[in-house]
């Protein structure tokens, strides 16, 4: 996966974390994670100690996109390991499945009703709707300014 694509996501993720994390905490993410530059021992640390506000899915949901920014292992599936479909990756930076997988997953555990019809779960989670709220731009100088 391209390292600026990557990057760019990883800002997106971090500027989601601090948005929860502002609004309803009253925290903001440290600086260690907004440094492009930074350790990745660093960033694990400071999103391991995030982790401790474990009642929040979807604070969990988007430190784990983070970390797996920091590992490599973003935009792979949690099924096949193939690499995540780019425009479903720019709609759904949190996605964890392949198209593939994820049509295979839904249809394996789709509830049924009595007379054998498919119930359709289309409600996007409370992530992706973070996701999709209109947001300013966020511009990072660069530390060496």
């Amino acid at each position: 996966m391209d390292k600026d694509f990557v990057a760019e996501i990883r800002n997106e993720i971090i500027f989601r974390v601090h948005e929860v994390l502002n609004h309803r905490y009253g925290e903001s993410v440290p600086m260690s994670l907004w440094d492009a530059n930074a350790k990745k021992e660093d960033a694990f640390e400071t999103i391991k100690r995030l982790e401790s506000f474990k009642s929040d899915d979807n604070l969990i949901r988007l430190l784990e996109a983070l970390r797996s920014t920091f590992t490599g292992d973003y935009g792979h599936c949690l099924s096949c390991g193939e690499q995540i479909e780019l425009p479903k990756l720019l709609k759904n930076p949190l996605a964890k499945f392949c198209d593939k997988c994820e049509q295979v997953l839904s249809t394996k555990y789709t509830r049924q009703k009595p007379d054998d019809e498919f119930v359709q779960e289309s409600q996007p989670s409370q992530t992706e709707e973070i996701f999709h709220q209109k947001k300013p731009s966020v511009h990072l100088r660069n530390s060496t300014e």
